[in-house]
């Protein structure tokens, strides 16, 4: 039996609209995938979140906050993530989605594969814009134990 700890760090770059009256801030954030039993053909499912702060000075009290989950950055792949371990060759796949059902995988395709949450925030107020992330690493892989991890940006839109 092999037990591994896996890590992927989710990394934030905010596209940020020019005079924008809404300002949402947030800060690079990991996720922690558990620890994988390689030889159970049962898929190692976890959830996490990403939080963002949006406060509003002047414009429009209705807000679209959207964000998307860019490639792997082991294989440069969203369908197919995957994670690396530095002491082995091996990759383990993994992915992100957007439901519980884990049937919509992450991206980056405004309006396709990313998601949006609507806000409405009073004339200088906050509110918040949390995302739910739900991780699946597949059962049934061969792999070393030891700490595996990969990195993804995160790009905000509002």
């Amino acid at each position: 039996m092999r037990a591994e700890r896996l890590l992927a760090a989710l990394l934030l770059s905010a596209s940020l609209p020019a005079a924008a009256a809404t300002l949402c801030t947030g800060a690079s954030t990991g996720m922690s995938l558990g620890t994988y039993i390689g030889d159970t053909a049962t898929p190692l499912d976890s959830i996490g979140t990403f939080a963002l702060n949006c406060t509003r000075s002047g414009g429009p009290p209705n807000v679209t906050v959207t964000m998307a989950i860019g490639a792997s950055a082991n294989n440069g792949s969203i369908a197919n993530r995957v994670l690396r371990s530095p002491s082995w060759p091996d990759l383990l796949q993994y992915n992100l989605y957007r439901d519980a059902a884990r049937l919509s995988v992450w991206g980056e395709t405004a309006g396709v594969d990313t998601m949006a949450v609507a806000l409405n925030i009073p004339n200088n107020a906050t509110r918040t814009a949390t995302f739910t992330i739900y991780g699946r690493i597949p059962g049934l892989q061969n792999v070393h134990a030891g700490t595996y991890g990969d990195t993804l940006t995160v790009t905000i839109n509002y």
